[in-house]
């Protein structure tokens, strides 16, 4: 016996949005007037290429994202508002600074996975993992944020935080 099932569309944010060509990219439109511009994207090596490039809200106000030739954030900018963005040869974000002035660095281990981040202040936030997989663990400043067990298949299990509540 074949049964058949009716599926209702799920409301999002994103209910009746349009996506159009809007030379030299696309546009996605939302019905509360927020858009969305992405590059062309044809000829993209990763994925980065044909990542965001702006947001714009119904009263114009808009956040520019700017992109290298390999996609990488180089700098988010809105008004007279910035933070730009250093990386290594493998892609990875080293550093980034605030127009005002205010600089935070990245550093990695010898697997590649996000090791440390040393914000302004320097406070340093590190992060434990168990080889190459995701983080397993968060300190700030030798204070234990969270931590996370993945099962066999390297999926998420449980995260909890410093002070012992499950998530």
């Amino acid at each position: 016996m074949i049964s058949h099932s009716v599926v209702e569309p799920t409301i999002s944010d994103f209910y009746s949005s349009y996506l159009s060509w809007n030379w030299p990219g696309w546009k996605l439109a939302r019905q509360d007037g927020r858009t969305y511009f992405f590059p062309d994207g044809g000829a993209v090596q990763r994925p980065e290429q044909g990542a965001l490039i702006a947001v714009q809200d119904a009263s114009g106000n808009s956040l520019r994202l700017q992109r290298d030739s390999t996609g990488n954030l180089q700098r988010a900018s809105s008004g007279f508002r910035w933070i730009q963005f250093k990386y290594d040869s493998h892609y990875r974000m080293t550093g980034a600074q605030e127009n005002n002035g205010r600089e935070f660095v990245y550093r990695y281990n010898t697997d590649g996975c996000l090791e440390e981040v040393e914000d302004a202040d320097h406070h340093i936030a590190k992060y434990g993992h168990e080889g190459a997989r995701c983080p397993t663990s968060m300190a700030i400043d030798g204070r234990p944020v969270w931590s996370a067990q993945f099962d066999e298949s390297d999926r998420w299990r449980t995260q909890e935080p410093s002070d012992s509540h499950t998530l």
